[in-house]
Formats: C-alpha cells, structure tokens, sequence
C-alpha cells in the first residue's frame, strides 16, 4: 500500500512562513523613525551695526522633560502598532500552525488506522493459511497411516462388474470381480451376494439366511476373487423391457457382503456394496451399473 501525499501540510507551512517574513518586513519598516529636518542657521551679516530699540517682554521656560514627551508622542504611536500587527501576526501563525497540526494528526491516524487494517488482514491471512497447513498436514498423516496399515492387513473390495449374454430368454450372467488391496492375505470365510429386480430400494439391507454360502479361500495382496451369478430364472420380455426403460423405476440390482479374515484377528471383517443396473450408462459408457443405497448398503471394515 502506497502512502498518500502530504501536499497540504506543506502547502500550509510555505503559507505561513510567507506570511512571517512579511509581518516582519512591514514592522521594521514601521519601526524605523522618521529623519528630522535641521533648519539651517543664518548667515551673520557684513554690514555695520544699527541700533535697535529692543523692548525686554518675560518668557516661559518649558522644562526638558516636556519637551522629551511632546517629541515622543509619534515614535509611541508606531510602537503601539507595531504590537498590535506582531501580536496579529502572532495570533494568526498560532491559528495556522494548530490547523497544520490538525492535519497532520488526521492523516497520521488515517495512515495508523490503515497500517492496523492491513495488519489484521495479514493476520487473518496468515491463520487462514496456517489452517489450511495444518489441515493438509492432516490429510497426508491420516492417508500415510492408511497406507501403513493397509500393508499390515488385508482389506477386500469389489473392483469391477461385468455381464455376459444379457437378455430376455438368455443365460444370463453377472460377474463380479474382488480384488484383495491390503498387504496381507485374506482368507474368506463366507458371502451373501443375490440380485432382485423391484422398484424401490429399502432403506436397510437385509441378507436373507438362505443365502449365506461358506467359501474357505485365501486371496493373497493383490490376487482377485471372482464371483459368478446366474440369472435364473431367465429373463422375460417383460422383465427385460422393464429394467432396460431409461425413463423407468425398475432396476436391477446386486446386494452383497463378503466376509473375510485380514490377518490381524478371528473376527471376520466385512465388505458391503449394492450396484444397479443403468441402462442410460450402458448404452453411453458401456458400464452398466452404478453405485447406490449410500453408507447403509456400502462400506468396507
């Protein structure tokens, strides 16, 4: 931040010092007495005396210290102006210097109000930045600790979703392809994976008992584990008109929870997910399902 010019202080001082030499030219003009004019003496005459018949009259002595007092009377005059204009100009320096230091004060608060403005900016800056440091710093311990952890334990998780001979009237199949992302091998205990074509989705999971099938395999650091489902029965014209309706709310979808042990105890961890069938991305994209169901169908131990 540029600070601003200070053009009227100055402006104001050049001022008054103008005004100072001026006062002091006018009363050492004025204090200067006037020259007295001497009248000249008469030239004695060359001629020879003449008697004169002199009469003697009485005259009046004037004392010195009146006559001290009459010549005086003009040199008091001026001295009386003069003090007057000095203590004028004395008044008006005054005035002018107070106005001075007014703005000067005014523009010295303004530059420290402006000076404390930007260091609470640069302040505020500063924590933010700081904020955000250490948020980052926190980002990257919590994902190095992840990462540590994961090379100390096994943690499943459904990496892709294929279909094969999808239709009406067609064996169907839905592959599902696992995929171990830890650092240490997992050994699966059991899974309840079906699919179910409805409306609506529910807003819990249920894994119906029946469908809880014992696996016993170890999948080691980065092996797959596929799963492979059968469409059966097999689906209608009806049903497949159905779940292929992109302006439609019938969906197919694939629930699931694998059950695996990853290393660190007996207690099995578990890998929830639930995909839906989209046929507006099979069409675009030529991946067919999408995540949905939110934290309740998908999470990961």
């Amino acid at each position: 931040m540029t600070s601003p010019k200070r053009s009227g202080p100055k402006a104001v001082g050049v001022f008054v010092l103008w005004i100072a030499v001026a006062l002091l030219g006018t009363l050492q003009a004025n204090g200067q007495p006037p020259k007295k004019s001497v009248p000249s003496r008469p030239t004695p005459a060359t001629t020879s005396p003449v008697p004169l018949n002199i009469t003697v009259s009485p005259s009046i002595a004037i004392p010195p210290a009146q006559i001290i007092q009459t010549n005086s009377d003009g040199e008091g005059s001026r001295a009386d102006w003069a003090m007057v204009w000095l203590t004028a100009a004395a008044t008006i320096t005054g005035l002018l210097l107070l106005v001075l230091a007014g703005v000067q004060l005014r523009t010295q608060s303004r530059q420290t109000n402006e000076a404390l403005t930007l260091a609470r900016n640069s302040n505020e800056t500063a924590r933010r930045a700081a904020d955000d440091a250490v948020q980052a710093a926190e980002r990257s311990l919590k994902q190095a600790l992840n990462e540590m952890y994961l090379t100390l334990r096994a943690r499943m998780g459904l990496n892709e979703m294929h279909v094969v001979d999808f239709g009406p009237d067609l064996e169907s199949l839905i592959r599902l392809n696992f995929r171990n992302f830890g650092g240490k091998g997992a050994f699966i205990v059991e899974q309840n994976i079906y699919y179910e074509i409805n409306a609506a989705l529910p807003a819990a999971p249920s894994y119906p008992s029946t469908n809880w099938v014992a696996v016993a395999c170890n999948i080691e650091a980065g092996d797959n584990y596929e799963v492979v489902i059968l469409v059966q029965p097999r689906f209608t014209t009806a049903d497949w008109q159905s779940i292929t309706d992109e302006s439609g709310t019938t969906r197919l979808r694939v629930v699931g929870n694998l059950k695996y042990k990853a290393g660190f105890s007996d207690e099995p961890k578990s890998l929830k997910f639930c995909r839906e069938y989209d046929p507006q991305l099979a069409r675009l994209r030529g991946l067919p399902f999408k995540a949905v169901g939110g934290p309740a169908y998908n999470n990961a131990e």
